[in-house]
């Protein structure tokens, strides 16, 4: 009787047993099923999400790559822009160049045609002078050759200063002297000043001054004042001034005449002479 319970019992033992692990086995199972959809579905979500970073990765990269391309393209506007601008404003600075060139040849084509026509018209008062030059020539020599000085012009050298003769010599203040001497020489200064305006050419005025001294009242000098407002500085001039001063007034041709018409030659072929 005892034993029969004991096997029961064992034996409902051993069946409760059998369901604990039936049970246990199936929690388990079930506990790594749930475990596997968990990661299945963790997995899926992992798989999700990375899919979905990468789509807007890649949507990212073509925002990237349209902006990129947007800009370059920006950039070769501006460049087209700015090198036709930069074409444009040589064309412009060519043209103005140009422009420029051509004005300036204009202007010295019109300087040169100027200076033809003055080069012509001082040939044509050339050409002229030189025909009244020799009518001029003509007449101061047939007008000198034919009278002494004595005609026109009183001797300086024939004036007498106590017992000598006064010789006069122009030099660097001109002709000094008494001025009692003076008197007769000043016509001949005069004339001298008129044949020194005519070497020059004409066309500037020669200047006689007559000078009061600071010493003795009666000590005063006359001198030659040039073109260019100095005093005659050259040899040759300050030699025909001392000649024509010193010349007798008692010859007819060969004497007193001479120092003038060497003068007038000299005008006539020193510069154009202007009548």
């Amino acid at each position: 009787m005892g034993d029969n319970a004991n096997e029961k019992f064992a034996a409902k033992l051993d069946a409760t047993t059998q369901v604990l692990a039936k049970e246990t086995a199936r929690i388990e199972r079930n506990q790594s099923l749930r475990h596997s959809a968990r990661r299945e579905r963790r997995e899926q979500r992992e798989a999700a999400l990375a899919e979905i970073a990468r789509e807007q990765e890649e949507a990212s990269a073509k925002r990237r790559a349209a902006r990129e391309r947007e800009r370059q393209e920006r950039e070769m506007r501006d460049d087209v822009e700015r090198a036709g601008a930069a074409t444009e404003a040589k064309i412009e600075a060519e043209e103005k160049a140009r422009q420029a060139e051509l004005l300036e040849e204009k202007k010295r084509l019109e300087e040169a045609a100027a200076a033809l026509a003055v080069e012509e018209a001082r040939i044509e008062r050339k050409h002229a002078l030189s025909q009244s030059q020799r009518r001029s020539r003509r007449q101061v020599r047939g007008a000198v050759g034919n009278a002494s000085l004595a005609t026109t012009f009183p001797a300086a050298a024939d004036v007498a200063v106590g017992d000598a003769t006064t010789k006069h010599r122009y030099g660097t203040a001109g002709f000094r002297a008494e001025a009692s001497t003076l008197t007769t020489l000043m016509p001949r200064v005069g004339m001298i000043a008129v044949l020194r305006a005519r070497a020059m050419g004409g066309k500037r005025v020669v200047g006689v001054m007559v000078t009061a001294s600071h010493n003795a009242a009666g000590d005063n000098g006359v001198k030659i004042i040039d073109v260019d407002g100095g005093m005659i500085s050259e040899k040759q001039w300050e030699d025909y001034c001392t000649t024509v001063a010193n010349a007798s007034s008692s010859s007819s041709s060969g004497g007193g005449s001479y120092p003038f018409a060497q003068l007038s030659d000299h005008a006539a072929v020193s510069g154009e002479l202007l009548v």
